[in-house]
């Protein structure tokens, strides 16, 4: 039995982003990447003019990006070159590119950096909290998927080192995560991350032997109708009449 769970990769996770980073913004440069033995690999570029931006990779505390990831929050420089906030480990990339505005944005799972993303522009661009909102929401949603595939990943190899039979207590271990899923996907706005959480459900109510759940989704608030009398008059007979068929009311799925 696998411990992996089969998802979107975590270079695609990040390209996706990229991408979103560009659309969402007025940047007409996004790249990023990932953290993999303390230095983040630049995995995904968009929008460059040039291939300077291959093959970067940045330490913490190093450059606009180190710094962000340390600090754990977006740093933002309009003029990167002559900046004295940072330091200019990779100017080769970045001014090879022709960057002048750069914007950092670090992508923190449970108050650690997991990676960072980076916006840039060619000219001084003037940034405020309307360009860096839907930045920041990237980042995050980036972070809220990581967060959720850490915990999945943790429950199934907590699972799986029992052996390949789910005993009770793994067996009440994976309803519990369920429930945890479920509750992680109530506070994401984001619909494709909710579907994520959904399949990792199916996978796991698999290995368990249960039946697949419904689709993860925020609980629908239910309305208690008003409560009946305790007595009431007997009624009367009356002959039998043809029954419609009852109204079903539907919840729609989220």
């Amino acid at each position: 039995m696998s411990a992996t769970v089969t998802l979107e990769s975590e270079a695609e996770l990040v390209a996706n982003a990229v991408r979103e980073l560009a659309r969402r913004t007025r940047f007409p440069v996004a790249f990023g990447g990932l953290i993999e033995e303390g230095v983040v690999s630049v995995t995904s570029i968009v929008g460059a003019r040039t291939r300077s931006l291959d093959g970067l990779r940045v330490r913490p505390e190093r450059g606009l990006g180190g710094r962000a990831m340390i600090e754990l929050r977006p740093r933002m420089t309009s003029d990167y070159g002559s900046s004295q906030q940072i330091t200019h480990d990779y100017d080769v990339f970045v001014l090879g590119e022709g960057l002048r505005t750069l914007l950092a944005l670090p992508i923190v799972v449970q108050g650690r950096s997991r990676g960072v993303l980076y916006a840039g522009a060619w000219d001084e661009e003037q940034i405020g909290g309307v360009t860096t909102a839907p930045a920041m929401q990237v980042a995050q949603s980036v972070a809220d998927e990581l967060r959720i595939r850490d915990e999945v990943q943790r429950r199934l190899q907590t699972t799986l080192l029992a052996g390949d039979t789910v005993a009770p207590p793994q067996r009440e271990e994976l309803r519990e995560s369920f429930a945890e899923l479920r509750s992680i996907a109530a506070s994401v706005d984001d619909a494709d991350i909710r579907a994520r959480i959904s399949q990792v459900e199916r996978r796991l109510l698999t290995l368990a032997g249960d039946a697949v759940p419904a689709t993860t989704g925020a609980v629908s608030t239910v309305h208690l109708s008003p409560a009946r009398p305790t007595c009431s008059p007997a009624p009367r007979w009356a002959p039998p009449t043809r029954r419609s068929p009852p109204n079903w009311v539907f919840a729609r799925a989220p």
